[in-house]
């Protein structure tokens, strides 16, 4: 789950947190392929499916988002994305065939399924209660409708088609023996584009951002949920692992009834984190133990400096684009906090002390 809190006013399910905006990670976080209805466009695919521009207008005005710029995004996506392309081609295909639940959708789902390299049709029916159609939407190759698993390919497209907007796949299982999942993850945020976009000083002066940094926000929502699939990720392997961890043992315990040791049942199995999962117990203890080890090396320290990074200082400023605040390019925040460690160490190194 993550909540959202916004220029020092509580929101989201956290109403006691205030503050500057920023997100708290808390749990899971789990992607569904929905029920496509007409008569309910929450899954934002309906809006491709049965053409509800005026409904989700609608949606965007609730939000202050103004018509011009939903038409100008939607449109976009309909020429450009092959996923909102081929929800177009399904709704298209339904309203020229007048499908009802008494006439069997097969060959049309046979058609459109054939044209699709991303998910595939699993049902057109109508609403016992409303008579609206209804579609349900499955991943391609996968036997019924199903949540997206966090090692596939079209999780990042499907969920954020704003970051991702000619449909192209993100990082998944098929990549893992090219590159590593977080150097991918720093690579997409860092990426360099060709987008123009004038500077929060001075209009005259234009900066090229990417993708990630000109829709801030969205950019850390996707950060956000990303580290999340990474730890998910990490936890699954260590669970699913945990016989090759121990070296093949079965894990006992001792019997107090009958005095002998016995295996313990999956159910109950306790799940062994190595040092290398961060925030784990063994990853503490060995962090306590390298401080340890410094100081009874080294002795302990001369001098303890803390640093703080100020918002308003003109290095970070003069790179913010338009309705930003530095809360919302911790890229640029982090770049000018780590130019300033690494003139403390200099300054460590010259005047040979111990920080």
């Amino acid at each position: 789950m993550t909540t959202g809190v916004e220029n020092n006013a509580g929101g989201g399910f956290e109403h006691d947190m205030f503050g500057p905006h920023a997100v708290k990670l808390n749990g899971r976080t789990y992607h569904m392929l929905h029920n496509a209805s007409s008569s309910d466009p929450s899954c934002g695919v309906s809006y491709f499916v049965f053409d509800s521009i005026n409904i989700l207008t609608n949606a965007a005005n609730s939000r202050n988002i103004e018509y011009d710029n939903v038409c100008v995004i939607y449109n976009y996506l309909c020429n450009h994305n092959p996923i909102a392309q081929y929800l177009k081609s399904i709704g298209t295909e339904i309203r020229n065939n007048e499908l009802i639940l008494n006439n069997p959708a097969t060959n049309v789902i046979a058609r459109l399924n054939q044209q699709a390299s991303y998910l595939e049709i699993a049902a057109i029916t109508n609403s016992s209660s409303t008579g609206n159609k209804i579609i349900r939407f499955q991943l391609k190759n996968k036997p019924d409708t199903t949540h997206i698993q966090m090692t596939s390919e079209l999780l990042e497209p499907l969920c954020y088609p704003l970051l991702f907007t000619r449909g192209e796949h993100g990082w998944g299982e098929v990549y893992r023996n090219t590159i590593s999942f977080p150097a991918y993850l720093a690579s997409r945020m860092l990426m360099p584009e060709n987008i123009e976009v004038p500077t929060l000083r001075d209009n005259s002066k234009v900066v090229k951002v990417n993708r990630c940094q000109l829709l801030a926000r969205l950019g850390q929502t996707y950060l956000v949920d990303m580290v999340s699939r990474s730890i998910d990720y990490k936890l699954r392997w260590h669970t699913n692992h945990q016989n090759h961890i121990f070296g093949g043992q079965a894990q006992m315990r001792f019997n107090n009834e009958y005095h002998v040791a016995e295996e313990v049942p999956d159910d109950e199995k306790s799940t062994f984190l190595p040092s290398s999962v961060h925030g784990s117990p063994r990853h503490l203890k060995e962090l306590s133990n390298n401080a340890l080890s410094v100081v009874s090396e080294l002795g302990s320290a001369d001098v303890f400096i803390t640093l703080t990074c100020n918002p308003n200082w003109p290095e970070i400023q003069e790179k913010l684009l338009k309705d930003q605040s530095a809360f919302d390019r911790p890229d640029i925040v982090t770049q000018v906090a780590f130019t300033i460690n690494f003139l403390i160490f200099m300054f460590t190194q010259y005047a040979n002390i111990g920080i």
